[in-house]
């Protein structure tokens, strides 16, 4: 699975409402946000679902990384893509 994507720190962190890494994975076929810590992706949360379910995407998050797949993936794309950005 091809990668692209890294840090994207915003100015104020705290109020911000962007990731503060992203990664765009398998030719757009997930967005994977990543926060400095889980409760900024929490509060966050309900924003991307809302954006996710307009487009019928679908999104799963744990703890500080949040992960919108855009088309629903196969379990080794999802297996590959779990097993590197939730441990």
């Amino acid at each position: 699975m091809r990668v692209a994507g890294g840090p994207a720190f915003p100015p104020d962190q705290s109020t911000s409402s962007s990731p503060d890494g992203e990664l765009i994975a398998g030719a757009a076929a997930a967005f994977i946000a990543f926060y400095t810590d889980a409760s900024k992706a929490q509060r966050l949360e309900p924003q991307v679902m809302r954006n996710a379910r307009r487009h019928g995407w679908q999104v799963e998050r744990h703890g500080a990384v949040t992960v919108v797949w855009v088309h629903p993936p196969s379990s080794g794309a999802r297996n590959s893509a779990q097993a590197c950005v939730f441990r």
